[in-house]
């Protein structure tokens, strides 16, 4: 799915032409606005110099360095700096952060969540700075992926939620938050715009939650044994219940 689409972007662009839009794959997509090709994320720019394959290899492994150092520097700011190494490499090696390295957005999009919780310690702190922060949440949004950072703020709310916060500091936080958004305002304005006006504003919710997990299945993360597939209908398809068979989550979570 992706490397075709960034040859006809890189062919395109050796053309002097627009990649705005995409008239060759499925009566045409947009290119720019769809934040899961990250063009405004500055790493994924090494395509300039390099083949596809070259650059995929190089997002994963630098990226999966950057979380486990970001890891790292998160327990040694909360005072347990001889466990650093070790978390690093837990969160390197952790189910849920290598099966996203084909999701490459998401995958990157993880890679800066302990960073966004690491500046945010620093930004609270009564000597530091909010521009750290500012940078990790701006980069995690040019990412692409609106889940990792929803995760991030969730991450720091419940992280942070208890403990004493002067005015003066949460001025910073939010400070921090506002830059942030504006850097990733490049990518998800005319990503929003492209969604308002697509179909899939208009779909049913049956069709927007065919993919979802339902909360009620939960349990089955840290429950052995086969969990139970569902029936889903969307619109009228009706899809077998094996389609959903959620064993690969089981799989994953377990694992880590």
């Amino acid at each position: 799915y992706w490397r075709p689409q960034i040859e006809w972007a890189l062919k395109t662009l050796a053309a002097g032409e627009s990649i705005a839009w995409n008239p060759d794959l499925s009566f045409g997509i947009p290119m720019l606005s769809d934040p899961s090709f990250q063009f405004f994320y500055p790493p994924t720019w090494v395509l300039l110099l390099v083949s596809p394959s070259w650059a995929y290899t190089f997002l994963v492994v630098v990226h999966a360095f950057w979380g486990g150092l970001g890891i790292s520097r998160l327990i040694g700011k909360a005072g347990f700096a001889e466990g650093a190494a070790v978390g690093a490499v837990a969160f390197v090696c952790a189910g849920p952060f290598v099966s996203m390295a084909n999701l490459w957005h998401h995958y990157c999009g993880a890679s800066w969540i302990p960073w966004v919780l690491y500046s945010t310690r620093r930004a609270l702190d009564p000597e530091g700075s909010w521009r750290p922060l500012a940078l990790s949440v701006g980069a995690q949004a040019l990412a692409g992926s609106a889940e990792g950072l929803m995760m991030s703020m969730g991450a720091v709310v419940f992280l942070n939620l208890r403990s004493g916060i002067k005015v003066r500091t949460l001025m910073a936080f939010g400070r921090a938050l506002v830059i942030g958004g504006l850097i990733g305002c490049a990518q998800w304005i005319p990503t929003l715009y492209n969604f308002s006006e697509s179909a899939r504003r208009d779909f049913s919710v049956g069709l927007k939650l065919s993919w979802s997990v339902s909360p009620k299945s939960l349990p089955e993360i840290v429950i052995p044994g086969r969990p139970a597939a569902r029936q889903i209908t969307t619109e009228n398809v009706n899809i077998p219940p094996d389609f959903f068979d959620l064993r690969f989550i089981t799989q994953q979570y377990l694992g880590s």
